[in-house]
């Protein structure tokens, strides 16, 4: 399956890719790869599960590229727009914060663990008080962490999955359908 064929969703689409591989410079061989995930994607984004997703601006924070391409392709096809911010820790919080009000989400998916050492909830438990309109949902390959995200002030935990996005976007749909409800 191609890219959407209304033009207006077609470019959307495309400008997302192009901004978020470019202002990661992501490498050409990652390139590629990020473009054949947005095609399977796009396979099923229309399913009427993901409808809490179409309306949101969703911002995936992590340190490890392969997640954030593999997750932002996923965030791109099933949201309003999608934006993964590649932050090691090194920066801080200010930086952190900076970052994630210049791309303007409705939602964070936030790492758990970053290259400094520093716990996603610890930057969690200093950016929600200044971001109060935005949901931030834990996101780790390790399930054990959850209390931790919710004390923090997180409105949900997906357990990531490299190797299937899917699931993640089906579960952050759940998680918002909840929050809305």
């Amino acid at each position: 399956m191609g890219l959407p064929h209304r033009p207006i969703e077609r470019l959307k689409v495309e400008q997302q890719v192009e901004k978020f591989l470019d202002d990661n410079n992501i490498r050409e061989r990652y390139r590629k790869q990020f473009r054949i995930n947005l095609m399977e994607v796009l396979a099923y984004c229309e399913d009427a599960a993901l409808q809490p997703l179409k309306d949101k601006r969703v911002v995936m924070v992590d340190d490890a590229i392969n997640m954030l391409i593999t997750h932002v392709t996923a965030l791109i096809g099933c949201c309003e727009s999608g934006y993964g911010i590649h932050f090691d820790g090194r920066g801080g919080i200010e930086e952190l914060c900076g970052l994630i009000q210049e791309s303007e989400p409705d939602v964070v998916l936030m790492d758990y663990d970053f290259d400094t050492g520093v716990g996603g909830t610890v930057y969690l438990t200093e950016l929600h008080p200044v971001m109060p309109n935005i949901d931030f949902v834990g996101f780790s390959t390790q399930g054990s962490f959850k209390a931790d995200f919710l004390e923090a002030g997180a409105i949900g935990f997906l357990r990531k999955d490299l190797s299937e996005p899917k699931g993640s976007m089906f579960d952050l749909a759940g998680i918002l359908a909840k929050q809305e409800g």
